[in-house]
């Protein structure tokens, strides 16, 4: 069944409707039709956005109220624009020397670029994380 098709574009064993599960049971009988790595069809995040983007790049990937307030409209980046911003982060970073087997700590308020930092890793550099107080 081709992702666009299905109801979780990740899962490459869902069709056209998501599982419904009534107990534990249900779930580890769900789990056990194939192993994790044959039914997911990103082996990242950032596989997985480049997925969401390519079916839809559109597409809301975060909404984001800069004051907390539902009154206000939020920000919203698009599939697009998150994968272009997790692109233009990455490089950055690559410039300032950051590559497999690097240390990076970030300290940002949950903001849409502290997403895009901690999206543009790379899998084998270790990232740590602080929300300042």
């Amino acid at each position: 069944m081709p992702p666009s098709s299905r109801a979780h574009v990740l899962d490459r064993l869902i069709g056209a409707e998501l599982p419904r599960f009534q107990s534990m049971s249900d779930v580890r009988a769900f789990e056990a039709q194939a192993p994790f790595a044959e039914r997911v069809a990103a082996a990242s995040t950032y596989e997985a956005l480049q997925l969401g983007a390519a079916l839809n790049p559109g597409a809301p990937a975060i909404h984001f109220l800069p004051n907390a307030s539902p009154q206000e409209p939020p920000q919203t980046l698009t599939h697009a624009q998150l994968m272009a911003r997790v692109t233009q982060a990455a490089n950055l970073f690559h410039t300032l020397g950051v590559g497999p087997g690097s240390v990076v700590s970030l300290v940002l308020p949950l903001l849409p670029q502290a997403f895009v930092a901690l999206l543009r890793r790379r899998r084998r550099s270790l990232l740590r994380v602080r929300r300042p107080l």
